[in-house]
């Protein structure tokens, strides 16, 4: 018994990292009226460093029925995008191992916001904005992989990085519609997230 508690706190050696490979699951937030999640691809190309891709997504929708009295309204976000990155690990022992990372990636959004009138005002205030975008964006990200059996990890990371996005916002009435271009840079630390990575 004592030997094998010893072993588990030894760091992993480099045979046994190299060349793994693992499935991931994201979940980026924890919410009842959206799903902000992904999937990907982990290779570890050397002893401490590992290679990542990934397909993320989100989906968000909220609807307010109008009233008599009140006006309602229906909100849509649709995004999804890809990324790549590389991640260096510092195995403290066989099962705990902090990480930083770099990743890029691209992203693209559908987002629509309309407002249905009061039903005494008829469609007099009714109107709609839709939002179609694309953005480049680059991550610093910080995290910790914790292997809670062999061939299973749980990881929690935290980015900070940018976002340049642009594209074109259309807002429409029942008398007019007008078109504009966007352009935005966001810069900060996103929400944390949770990894799950099954290796093979």
């Amino acid at each position: 018994m004592t030997a094998s508690a010893a072993a588990q706190n030894e760091k992993p050696d480099s045979s046994e990292t190299q060349h793994r490979r693992g499935v991931l699951f994201s979940i980026n937030e924890f919410r009842l009226d959206s799903f902000n999640g992904g999937v990907g691809f982990k290779y570890w190309v050397s002893d401490g460093f590992a290679q990542v891709t990934t397909i993320n997504g989100s989906y968000s929708k909220a609807e307010r029925e109008q009233t008599t009295t009140l006006t309602g309204n229906i909100d849509k976000d649709i995004v999804y995008g890809a990324s790549m990155g590389i991640e260096k690990h510092w195995g403290i022992t066989r099962d705990i191992s902090p990480y930083l990372g770099a990743s890029i990636g691209v992203g693209f959004e559908d987002k629509s916001e309309k407002v249905n009138s009061a039903n005494y005002l008829g469609v007099l205030y009714t109107n709609e904005r839709i939002t179609t975008s694309t953005s480049i964006f680059l991550d610093l990200s910080f995290g910790v992989e914790v292997f809670v059996a062999e061939h299973i990890s749980l990881a929690g990371q935290y980015n900070l990085g940018g976002v340049k996005k642009s594209g074109e916002e259309e807002y429409k009435t029942p008398y007019s519609a007008t078109k504009m271009n966007i352009s935005e840079l966001t810069v900060g630390m996103s929400s944390g997230g949770l990894i799950l990575a099954v290796y093979f």
